[in-house]
């Protein structure tokens, strides 16, 4: 059976997020192993499951049909045995629904606990755990908002008399409180790196890189809201359900693709000291522990090349022999290699303005230097 245009759009999309998916698992395994995990390795994991589930939804949806997309005559005209398959896409649209807000969300909490990594040390990092809690809240209501108000929640999927004003999928209170939660929280989880990246004076070629992931994010709300606008000024379900899904594969690449560059490195092939590659490692009482390299410091990083000279918010940041940033007034960071290819020597340092000394990047720091392996 030859699959309709828009299933395998479906499938072509899951596909490749899934793939993305799987890679950034795969580099977060190989450059600090599973032992070392932080929360938002995890929360791929699990909106990876929500994401499937809603795309098998999708397909059976997409081969039964549902029954909120006939009239009230047609409905009342179907035979009983007709109306089955109906009746389980219907259920099918209901679980869809429940998935996609899961999966959304748990982007959202994903990207913020990379954040909190990110730009540990920073001013910006005060507004990570108030977004998480704007994330959580926003996530029970919009639940709150698709699931109480049809009571019992199997008239979803009553044939015949009409179910009612609250108990269709594509109502206006279906649509309309979820869209604008989604579209506050992507503008609160989107404003607070900006401060911090935003002002890098770099190559032409870089800066794109930048503004092509910030359009991307975009895109993500124009997405979500073009899905509203195709269910209730157009009705035309199916085309809302495509834009749903592009919607989705953007938000994954968006998310990730910070988690991706190693992969393109020479050295995430090699092998480093600490057992890991590109990992980073710090002495302890009881042996060599690896540390997650991804920090205020190897984020920056990424946006160099093997020669190159940026500038943050009016302060250096110099690579190519040894690592050197400097955000302005709050941290600085240099990394001198150590020609012996170990641990730097004692310009590793980080200093902050309500830090004394050197940092040597105590146990859950994730601003430690990053030592090239």
């Amino acid at each position: 059976m030859t699959l309709p245009g828009p299933l395998i759009e479906t499938w072509g999309l899951y596909t490749f997020g899934s793939l993305v998916i799987l890679a950034r698992i795969a580099c977060r395994w190989r450059m600090i192993g599973p032992s070392n995990f932080k929360p938002d390795d995890y929360l791929i994991v699990l909106a990876w499951i929500t994401y499937t589930v809603m795309t098998v939804a999708a397909h059976i949806v997409g081969s039964y049909g549902d029954l909120h997309s006939l009239t009230l005559d047609e409905r009342a005209a179907l035979a009983p045995e007709a109306a089955v398959p109906l009746v389980t896409g219907t259920k099918w649209f209901c679980a869809g629904v429940a998935t996609y807000v899961s999966f959304i969300w748990l982007l959202k909490l994903n990207m913020l606990f990379l954040y909190q990594r990110i730009v540990r040390g920073l001013w910006v990092a005060r507004f990570i755990k108030p977004a998480m809690a704007l994330v959580g809240v926003t996530y029970l209501a919009t639940l709150m908002v698709l699931f109480l108000p049809c009571r019992p929640y199997d008239r979803m999927w009553i044939v015949f008399p009409d179910q009612g004003t609250y108990c269709k999928p594509q109502s206006n209170l279906n649509l309309t409180p979820p869209l604008a939660m989604n579209l506050l929280t992507d503008l609160v989880i989107m404003a607070i790196p900006a401060p911090v990246i935003l002002p890098i004076h770099t190559t032409l070629s870089r800066k794109i890189g930048l503004v092509t992931l910030f359009f991307a994010g975009v895109f993500i709300m124009a997405a979500a809201i073009l899905r509203v606008v195709f269910v209730l000024v157009m009705a035309d379900g199916p085309t809302a359900a495509i834009w749903s899904c592009r919607e989705d594969v953007v938000a994954i690449v968006v998310g990730q693709a910070i988690l991706l560059r190693p992969l393109f490195t020479r050295g995430f092939w090699g092998r480093g000291e600490g057992g890991k590659s590109g990992s980073v490692t710090e002495e302890t009482g009881s042996g060599r522990r690896v540390k997650d390299p991804f920090s205020v410091t190897v984020a920056l990083a990424t946006l160099r090349g093997d020669e190159s000279r940026e500038t943050v918010a009016g302060s250096d940041i110099e690579t190519g022999g040894g690592l050197v940033i400097s955000v302005k007034s709050l941290v600085k960071v240099e990394n001198t290699e150590s020609p012996t290819g170990l641990h730097p020597g004692r310009g590793d340092c980080l200093w902050a303005t309500n830090r004394a000394g050197c940092w040597k990047g105590g146990e859950g720091d994730d601003l430690d230097p990053l030592r090239r392996g």
